[in-house]
């Protein structure tokens, strides 16, 4: 009954039921007729195997609060990813066909289609100042202020290991060699150390404080390297294994730890905001990380119908806001597109990708439209 008629509810239990069926009937017949709206296409089709399947962000902000830091191995991570879509690129147009589709050849010359590479540590930066409301505000109508003083930060966004975990994952393996050494008080010695490592990674687990964890146990470790070098004397076999294994802990965390910081700290860097486009798009001048291409190879060219600049250089950077994620949009090269060929080959699934819709193609290009950040470029040389 309730199948055949809609309009059914416990109360008409005691209707007659040829009564309900024919309520139902005439509600079916002469109910006007809601307008049907056409539902945009999500699959697209290319040539050589390739297909793809249209997401879209639910929401604005899905990730919020989101990223923490881990004060032992010093990675960012993000705790819940629900709600937030899963792709492997991105599109910035709003296409007329609504999907994205067309010919290999056309796609790799599109210059509307991004890769996305997140930058976790500024993600966790941005999450930790909104969260604290520590953002000084020096203008009341700048919508991206926040933005502002997050890319303004000191930070290594170069996806490479510059020794931000913490003494611990080092020392703690190397609390065994001591207790081969036979030696109580090298014991003792070592455990009050961790303790004391163990407080200050969790105390200085902060965007303001976390650059600073090894120096700050930097005096410590040094007094316990010259009392193990001191205590240091030859006994039996296990005894100076014991020995060896804690000065190789010593060793090898000041090698990839301190050494590795050191090393690499020109890679950090900051954003200066030139101007934002839509959907929370932004075109960034890098200052400081000079030797970032030469390390870690070239980034692509981001074309002038999306960045509205007259030349990109290769301090330039488009960055984008995903669902509270920050993220660097990169071209797509020949290498990202074989590999999404091989994967709808291999799969048989169509490839999932973001529309941000930033970019309407059936309005006129947007190009010369940057005559105050090609001024500050220009004052910058």
């Amino acid at each position: 009954i309730a199948r055949l008629s809609p309009r059914w509810h416990p109360a008409h239990a005691h209707t007659p039921l040829l009564a309900r069926l024919s309520a139902g009937m005439r509600g079916r017949l002469f109910d006007k007729p809601k307008d049907v709206i056409p539902k945009k296409p999500e699959i697209g089709f290319g040539d050589g195997g390739l297909s793809f399947r249209r997401q879209e962000l639910r929401g604005v902000s899905l990730l919020l609060g989101k990223a923490s830091r881990s004060p032992i191995t010093g990675e960012v991570s993000i705790r819940d990813l629900t709600g937030f879509p899963d792709f492997a690129f991105v599109d910035l147009a709003r296409r007329p066909e609504g999907v994205l589709s067309g010919k290999r050849v056309a796609l790799e010359s599109d210059p509307y289609l991004f890769k996305a590479i997140p930058l976790l540590y500024r993600t966790w930066i941005y999450h930790c100042l909104v969260n604290k409301g520590t953002v000084a505000s020096t203008s009341k109508h700048d919508p991206h202020e926040t933005i502002k003083s997050v890319l303004s930060r000191q930070c290594v966004d170069a996806p490479i290991n510059i020794g931000r975990n913490s003494p611990l994952l080092c020392y703690v393996p190397g609390a065994i060699g001591t207790c081969l050494t036979a030696n109580l008080t090298l014991v003792v010695v070592m455990l009050v150390l961790i303790c004391i490592m163990l407080f200050i990674a969790k105390v200085s687990n902060s965007e303001a404080h976390y650059r600073l964890a090894r120096i700050y146990t930097l005096p410590l470790r040094l007094i316990f390297l010259v009392i193990v070098v001191i205590d240091f004397k030859s006994g039996s076999f296990l005894i100076v294994v014991g020995f060896l294994l804690t000065l190789f802990a010593i060793g090898f965390d000041f090698a990839t730890g301190d050494c590795t910081s050191a090393w690499y700290y020109g890679m950090n860097c900051s954003y200066q905001f030139l101007h934002a486009l839509e959907n929370r798009i932004y075109v960034c001048w890098r200052e400081g990380a000079f030797t970032w291409e030469d390390v870690l190879g070239p980034r692509g060219c981001v074309q002038e119908e999306v960045s509205q600049l007259a030349s990109w250089e290769r301090q330039h950077h488009l960055i984008a806001d995903i669902g509270d994620m920050l993220v660097e949009l990169r071209p797509l090269n020949h290498v990202d597109w074989n590999n999404l060929q091989q994967r709808c080959l291999v799969t048989g699934e169509p490839v999932n990708y973001l529309s941000l819709n930033a970019f309407d193609l059936n309005a006129p290009p947007r190009t010369g439209l940057s005559t105050e950040a090609d001024d500050m470029m220009l004052e910058d040389l």
